[in-house]
């Protein structure tokens, strides 16, 4: 496994250091964690990006897009051809 270093501020590596003594875990493996965690979530905001951008594009080319079902006052039941 590559080694990397790091320069954190003194207030992050005492952080990491005590988050490391609580969990019995070596720093390395927090910063480990962290960093696979924040690359996981990075790698879900662009998928679910992505898919907005898609939904909307596909949204936008519809015909019924631009007239949404009304509601009918004081209520959150929706109207429409899949209502009775």
């Amino acid at each position: 496994m590559p080694a990397i270093s790091l320069r954190l501020p003194d207030d992050v590596e005492a952080n990491l250091k005590a988050e490391a003594q609580l969990e019995g875990k070596s720093q390395s493996e927090i910063a480990r964690l962290a960093i696979t965690e924040y690359l996981a979530r990075r790698e879900r905001e662009r998928f679910m990006a992505e898919m907005v951008a898609e939904v909307r594009t596909a949204y936008a080319t519809r015909k019924s897009a631009a007239k949404p079902w009304p509601l009918p006052k004081n209520s959150m039941r929706p109207t429409g051809p899949w209502t009775d």
